[in-house]
């Protein structure tokens, strides 16, 4: 998980810590966890690796959000609400 400028690690930890997020999901082309070993010690974390088929990335965001996409009401630009409890 690397980035041009730091890496994967580093992101999601900065997001998790300024969005106190509860749950996590990180799609990777790495053959083993090592390196998110540190992630998967600070809560929950879905990983998908790559190569993927599409419908596991939507498993993965129903879960996410605790519903089927194919529930979701579109909004106003056509994007599917993935806020949960909506």
């Amino acid at each position: 998980m690397a980035l041009g400028s730091g890496s994967g690690i580093e992101l999601i930890e900065e997001l998790e810590d300024e969005y106190s997020l509860r749950q996590m999901a990180i799609i990777t082309g790495r053959p083993d966890l090592l390196e998110a070993a540190p992630l998967l010690e600070r809560g929950p974390l879905t990983v998908i690796r790559k190569p993927f088929a599409p419908s596991q990335v939507v498993a993965c965001i129903e879960q996410l959000v605790g519903r089927p996409l194919s529930a979701q009401r579109a909004n106003a630009s056509g994007a599917p609400n993935l806020t949960p409890g909506t």
